[in-house]
């Protein structure tokens, strides 16, 4: 495999941090199957290359370390620089050694006081003075190489350090010489700094495993890392870490502390979000602002709330991101995949050990458990059957202090939990009446929220269609054809934000197809627009124009009938354009008599009497 390794050189630590987490690399006390590992010895990993290096197991085909000029960073050296004369005194390894009066001679060598930064210098004088213990003091000054200029860093890794097997591995990167950034704050030009050095070092060799080391570099750095992976910029295959030292043991390893690598997120920005109170900027439509507003003052109340309205309105999206809830406490569950009573029950409020064999025997908490201190959001609750009903209206009973209680199956033990209910149905009011037993309708009703279509808030469309497309994370940029825009903006969606994220994926393919000449040609691809509507007017448009009438027990023949006979009119009204000119249609070709006062009977659900 090809793997590369990427960092931006910070003072704090330098390039005999770097050479260690390399060695964690080498040694495999992290992988790329696991990038997470904890105190990590570094006097053993110092120590990895000095013995047999075996270059084919070393797990990077290129590493690159950039960094800045000197000048960027010489307050913080000088800084520094003071810390480190005191602390080489207590080193242990050296004390063990019985070198540190021999490195007070090395490093203040000169007035006595003043520290040298310059390698050769010191090193002449090692050469002179201690030639027969030279190499002992060329691998101890792995313990404090990072306060040296950068220059002198990268002289000691490529000519005396015990790296040097696969120092030409590495591809040292001015940044001021290369890319001309002098200022670390600037993050402008620091974005396209490394923008540009990914284009020209990174994308075009297809690497395995891009692994980058965050928690070396600067803020600005870091910031400008999450931005890019936010936006998709970065290739599939990178993976940040962060590592650190360990402070706790300070006392025990004055100078070479345990550190840990740990793995961490490419969408930070999305992880944070996910958890902080969001409301999606700049609703135009009403209706829309409206439920959001509503929602914000429900979720504060601890009533129930029932979200109504067609599939795919986003109504578990606004609940999710509007709320405060944790996305590990934010449980989500469809009433219709419960299935009959007892495997209802079971996930509903779980069953206690024991009472099953074999894979079921040791337990299992329900929904009710694992919301707990959270929010329980159930959809197509009027799947639910009505013996299930009865056993949850009688759950959701709060006492003085606001908790739920439950039972587990096979229990005998009453467990108290808190958390907001929440359940949703694309069913009419009248319709979801009908479904439900009149109490548990009541008891999961308290507070109602309408969520309107996206064909009724069409002035949001395009802010819809961009939250869509980066919910997507795509590695390519939204699509700016003003033709598809436009058709984007005028088409029907019955299947709401599920059918604007059909559209966006058929979208994504069709720039993924653009960049295989040779594939494209085959397809016959010629523009955005065109691929993509002939997939919505073959799967989307001719789909909602066949009805599929949902048969079922739990309505009555006569119902059913009502039911039947509201899709035919509402297909008739679509197709036609009224009721009006659906009669004048059906006298015309058909020779059939059907008024416009019947079709708007059936639309309404109204009994035509004689």
């Amino acid at each position: 495999m090809r793997n590369a390794f990427i960092l931006l050189h910070t003072n704090n630590y330098g390039i005999g941090f770097f050479k260690n987490i390399i060695a964690a690399f080498y040694s495999n006390k992290v992988n790329f199957e696991n990038l997470n590992s904890e105190k990590l010895d570094q006097v053993f990993l110092d120590e990895v290359f000095d013995k047999d290096f075996d270059l084919e197991k070393f797990p990077f085909e290129k590493l690159y370390y950039l960094y800045p000029n000197q000048e960027a960073i010489s307050v913080l050296t000088a800084i520094r620089l003071q810390k480190d004369k005191e602390e080489y005194k207590i080193d242990q390894l050296l004390q063990s050694t019985q070198t540190v009066q021999d490195w007070e001679k090395i490093l203040f060598k000169i007035g006595g006081n003043q520290y040298q930064q310059e390698l050769d210098a010191e090193l002449d004088f090692i050469n002179n003075k201690y030639f027969d213990r030279k190499e002992l003091f060329l691998n101890q000054y792995a313990r404090h190489i990072h306060y040296y200029e950068i220059n002198d860093q990268i002289k000691w890794f490529k000519q005396y350090s015990n790296a040097k097997p696969f120092a030409n591995k590495v591809d040292f990167i001015d940044l001021k010489k290369t890319y001309r950034i002098s200022d670390l704050r600037d993050y402008k030009a620091l974005a396209d700094c490394i923008k540009t050095f990914l284009a020209e070092k990174i994308i075009a060799e297809n690497f395995d495993n891009i692994i980058i080391n965050l928690s070396l570099s600067s803020i600005e750095n870091q910031v400008i890392w999450y931005v890019l992976s936010e936006n998709n910029f970065l290739p599939k295959n990178v993976r940040f870490i962060n590592c650190y030292d360990d402070k706790s043991n300070t006392h025990e390893k004055p100078r070479f502390r345990d550190i840990e690598i740990r793995e961490a997120p490419l969408k930070l920005v999305s992880l944070i979000a996910e958890n902080l109170y969001f409301t999606e900027p700049n609703n135009k439509s009403k209706t829309r602002e409206i439920a959001e507003k509503q929602f914000k003052r429900y979720i504060n109340d601890g009533f129930s709330i029932l979200f109504l309205g067609e599939r795919g309105t986003g109504k578990t999206r606004l609940a999710k991101k509007n709320s405060r809830i944790d996305k590990d406490k934010f449980i989500v569950a469809n009433a219709a995949s419960f299935g009959d009573g007892i495997n209802a029950e079971l996930e509903l409020f779980g069953y206690e050990k024991g009472m099953f064999t074999d894979g079921l025997q040791k337990g299992k908490e329900g929904l009710f458990q694992n919301a707990n201190g959270g929010a329980l959001f159930i959809d197509e609750i009027h799947a639910l059957l009505k013996p299930i009903q009865q056993k949850l209206m009688t759950a959701l009973q709060t006492d003085e202090n606001g908790f739920y209680t439950f039972r587990k199956y096979g229990a005998n033990i009453d467990i108290p939990v808190k958390f907001n209910f929440m359940c949703a149905s694309n069913k009419e009011i009248h319709e979801l009446r009908k479904l439900l037993l009149p109490d548990f309708f009541d008891r999961i009703a308290q507070n109602i929220i309408v969520m309107p279509s996206l064909n009724d808030t069409a002035e949001d469309r395009i802010k819809h269609w961009g939250i869509v497309w980066n919910e997507k994370s795509f590695n390519n940029k939204i699509p700016d054809s003003k033709e598809f825009t436009k058709w984007l903006k005028e088409i029907e969606l019955p299947g709401n934000f599920r059918d604007l994220e059909r559209i966006a994926i058929w979208a994504n393919n069709f720039l993924e197809f653009k960049k295989d000449e040779k594939l494209a040609k085959e397809m016959q691809l010629s523009d955005l627009k065109t691929y993509v509507k002939t997939l919505y007017d073959e799967y989307i448009v001719s789909k909602e124009n066949t009805t599929v009438h949902d048969f079922t027990t739990e309505l009555s023949l006569k119902s059913m009938k009502k039911e039947y006979l509201y899709e035919m009119a509402n297909w008739a009204k679509q197709t036609h354009g009224g009721f009006k000119k659906t009669s004048e249609y059906e006298k015309k070709v058909h020779n059939s008599s059907v008024s416009e006062k019947t079709l708007y009977n059936w639309y309404n659900r109204i009994d035509e009497r004689k």
